[in-house]
């Protein structure tokens, strides 16, 4: 059967949607024993080629700058691997794309639909991508990730995302919140009162350990590896167990 589009929005630069991405596609690979693809759209830095350690040739411009038809084998053949199960998808700054690093996102939907096609789940790494595409990925997906910081900036762009969702045929129980590098102590804003003012039934935390992911970034790979008895991957571990759940025939 088709996989599962996972696609994972930042609220902000730097709230950690790069690291929520990696973790969770290492995740569901660990849980499920299945074929897994990281997509990186991020056109600034490569986030996710700078966070592995990883670089190549080809890359998701290349498939979004098609113009032949794009299907499974195009995927498979572009992407790299980086670990048994595990395969990346990287962005045209981590990949030698012709095209200055601009990208056609009318191919998205195709795109995304033939990487469904090859793979289980495909997380999508999307930062900095306009409302439009937003709302392009999450009408292809059963459920989004919407990763922000309890912060009023960043709950104020929460606020008025979900209405334009909504508008566009998306509601609320499709889109998963989550709430990074929360602490029990010192945080501007208190995950109750950041669920009341949203409006959201349920807010997904994941706790701050600057030393865990500092550690998984110096060497390249993710916290399951590097961290693996630390409370944070305890948090990642029980995000894809929910993702895991949301998806149709996805619980054991």
């Amino acid at each position: 059967r088709l996989g599962h589009v996972i696609p994972v929005f930042s609220c902000s630069g730097g709230c950690g949607a790069t690291t929520v991405t990696i973790n969770l596609a290492n995740e569901l690979k660990l849980a499920t024993a299945k074929r897994v693809l990281i997509v990186d759209l991020d056109v600034h830095y490569g986030s996710v080629g700078s966070y592995l350690g990883v670089s190549g040739r080809y890359g998701i411009g290349h498939v979004l700058n098609r113009e032949a038809r794009i299907d499974s084998h195009l995927i498979e053949s572009t992407a790299i691997n980086y670990a048994e199960g595990l395969d990346i998808l990287l962005s045209p700054v981590s990949a030698d794309v012709p095209s200055g690093g601009l990208l056609n996102y009318g191919n998205l939907p195709a795109a995304a639909e033939a990487c469904r096609e090859a793979y289980d789940y495909v997380i999508i790494d999307a930062p900095r991508v306009t409302r439009d595409v937003i709302a392009d990925l999450a009408s292809t997906a059963r459920i989004s990730v919407v990763v922000f910081q309890l912060m009023v900036r960043d709950v104020t762009s929460v606020k008025s995302l979900l209405p334009f969702l909504a508008d566009r045929g998306i509601p609320q129980n499709r889109l998963l919140l989550l709430a990074s590098r929360t602490r029990r102590r010192g945080g501007l804003l208190k995950l109750a009162d950041t669920r009341r003012a949203i409006g959201a039934d349920v807010l997904c935390p994941i706790r701050s350990d600057a030393s865990a992911v500092i550690k998984s970034l110096n060497r390249g790979q993710p916290l399951a590896t590097v961290a693996r008895y630390s409370g944070i991957r305890r948090d990642y571990r029980r995000l894809a167990r929910r993702i895991h759940i949301y998806s149709p025939n996805g619980a054991h």
